[in-house]
């Protein structure tokens, strides 16, 4: 085998590989979503998945770096998402319309939905290792430094600090969120209304006073750099939840 032929035959293992793998996160999401955390075992997941419970084995060293790995494939995925929907909207985007495209992108995916709100029955243990696993830290602080850059242009208030404007936007973010789990059920908004409820609450808390509808070209640009520089870090990290195991049976 030259060495044209087997740099080719390395690709093609790993294209199958990185298939496999995304075979098996996507049913490893269906499960959870239908049977909660607890309940979904590597058995189940193997067996779903037309796989031997060792093969689960060659990409995640155990259950919980399988379903990391999941959580890390839901932002990223998530995040792609909100990237292009933001595209979309820029000759129109402010405060108001990036907020409720946020929440709305956000709703769509359960698993996010469950961990944003530590929902304990959908995701288990696996609420507190994920927050103890590191992934937040950079993410929080990009967040921050996007209002922070917001402020800065006078896109959000400036008589409000950073960090104020942070813990007011959290608590916004989070109460919507855990709505449908407080609210009465026939008292619970849609998704649509929530997103919209959410978006309205955090534009008149801290867009500038008078121009809180204005459409900003500014405001498009300034967080689509956010973004970009989200969606970065997310991939890293999804890929390196897939690279671990193989780095440690060296490669094979």
């Amino acid at each position: 085998m030259t060495v044209g032929q087997q740099k080719t035959h390395q690709q093609r293992t790993r294209e199958r590989r990185e298939e496999r793998a995304e075979r098996i996160l996507d049913v490893t999401r269906d499960l959870v979503l239908r049977w909660g955390y607890r309940k979904t075992t590597l058995n189940d997941i193997a067996r779903h998945s037309d796989v031997g419970k060792g093969t689960l084995f060659l990409h995640w060293r155990n259950r919980d770096a399988l379903f990391l790995s999941l959580l890390r494939r839901e932002r990223l995925e998530m995040l792609t998402e909100l990237r292009e929907a933001i595209s979309l909207e820029r000759d129109r985007l402010n405060l108001h319309v990036f907020v409720r495209i946020l929440v709305r992108t956000r709703a769509e995916r359960p698993l996010l939905a469950a961990l944003l709100v530590g929902d304990q029955d959908t995701l288990g243990r696996l609420v507190e290792r994920k927050r103890h696993a590191g992934d937040s830290t950079g993410l929080h602080h990009e967040f921050a430094s996007y209002l922070e850059e917001l402020r800065t242009r006078g896109l959000v208030r400036g008589d409000l600090s950073a960090a104020d404007q942070l813990c007011v936007f959290t608590a916004i973010h989070y109460g919507f969120a855990a709505l449908p789990g407080v609210a009465p059920e026939d008292m619970a908004p849609s998704a649509e209304l929530t997103a919209e409820l959410c978006a309205e609450a955090v534009s008149r808390t801290l867009a500038p006073h008078g121009s809180a509808a204005t459409p900003q070209v500014e405001f498009s640009e300034v967080t689509a750099e956010w973004l970009d520089r989200m969606l970065g870090l997310a991939e890293e990290r999804y890929l390196a939840s897939l690279e671990e195991r193989t780095s440690d049976t060296g490669g094979n």
